[in-house]
């Protein structure tokens, strides 16, 4: 699952449609010091590599006995002499999440007060995107897998009751 968007800003959608964290599988291979997979596993996060070349993060709450997928994409994008690698969370198919012209003028009020990540949608899911650089160190890899993990798992949430798909 890459997040690649149809609609980069919630906005133009808008107007088509007026307890800590544990982590799951481990990834056998060594990774060469730097790499993502690396940078995952000084951090002891448990991943596994999805048919995309995604990185595919299980995050756990156990006090809230809810779970949330969050994926690191396996390749960088350039924006310029920038390398940028995005990381990402599902919060709600958009088949199931209805959502209305007020909810997504909701998610834009949101994305302005954000200090890291945003609102985005695919062809399938509402999803919180957190661009980094590609050079990220492991710390700070780990905000925005923590970042866009609460964000997402708050977000579904709200739009499904108890409901925890991903």
């Amino acid at each position: 699952m890459r997040a690649t968007f149809q609609c980069f800003l919630l906005g133009a959608c808008l107007a088509s449609a007026v307890g800590g964290p544990a982590k799951a599988q481990v990834a056998a291979a060594a990774a060469p010091p730097g790499s993502v997979e690396a940078r995952l596993q000084s951090r002891d996060f448990r991943y596994e590599v999805d048919e995309d070349g995604d990185f595919k993060i299980v995050l756990s709450w156990q006090k809230e006995a809810r779970s949330q997928l969050v994926y690191v994409a396996g390749k960088a994008d350039q924006a310029g002499d920038l390398a940028i690698r995005q990381v990402f969370a599902p919060a709600a198919s958009l088949e199931g999440a209805g959502l209305s012209p007020e909810a997504l003028r909701a998610l834009l009020r949101d994305n302005a007060r954000r200090a890291l990540g945003h609102w985005a949608i695919n062809d399938s899911h509402l999803l919180y995107v957190i661009n980094v650089p590609d050079d990220i160190d492991a710390q700070g890899l780990e905000t925005a897998i923590n970042v866009a993990a609460e964000a997402a798992d708050g977000k579904e949430l709200e739009l499904t009751g108890d409901k925890d798909a991903f």
